[in-house]
């Protein structure tokens, strides 16, 4: 297992679960920066309690994470939250450092469409109130697991 090889394996999952879609929309639907909310660690973990999605926080850094441990790498996912921004981005390594990728989901889009600046105000969904924030969280959740399943699925394929 290689970098090359796992960035084509979340590649083809996120196409398969129609990522740019979903999440062109959840950013349309949610970019209203002059009116952001500024979100604070224990709205988010109500959330995720709720959702029973359990996750570590890092209050200081504005940011929730887990890991996840397949054969040859691990995986961290990881939620942010600062200023109403709420982005989540994933860390795929190995002890040695011969795998060592990171990604986000406003990074992720702009590799599946070059024209995405284009078409979205902002690359990150903005929370404007506390059922913005849930809505977004619950999606953004959803979208993690729908790509973990397929991924996890594809990663064990490959072996």
């Amino acid at each position: 297992m290689n970098n090359l090889t796992i960035k084509k394996i979340i590649k083809l999952s996120l196409e398969e679960i129609s990522f740019e879609e979903q999440y062109t929309l959840l950013c349309k639907k949610y970019n209203d920066f002059e009116n952001s909310q500024n979100v604070k660690s224990s709205d988010v973990k109500n959330i995720l309690v709720e959702m029973g999605f359990l996750m570590k926080s890092s209050a200081k850094e504005s940011l929730f994470y887990r890991d996840y441990q397949f054969k040859d790498f691990c995986l961290r996912f990881i939620l942010s939250y600062k200023y109403g921004i709420i982005d989540c981005s994933d860390l795929y390594w190995n002890e040695d450092n011969s795998i060592r990728i990171y990604g986000g989901f406003s990074s992720y889009i702009e590799e599946l469409n070059s024209e995405v600046k284009n078409i979205l105000k902002y690359l990150s969904p903005i929370s404007t109130n506390d059922k913005d924030l849930k809505n977004i969280i619950l999606k953004m959740i959803s979208i993690h697991i729908s790509f973990l399943e397929i991924f996890s699925s594809k990663i064990e394929k490959y072996k």
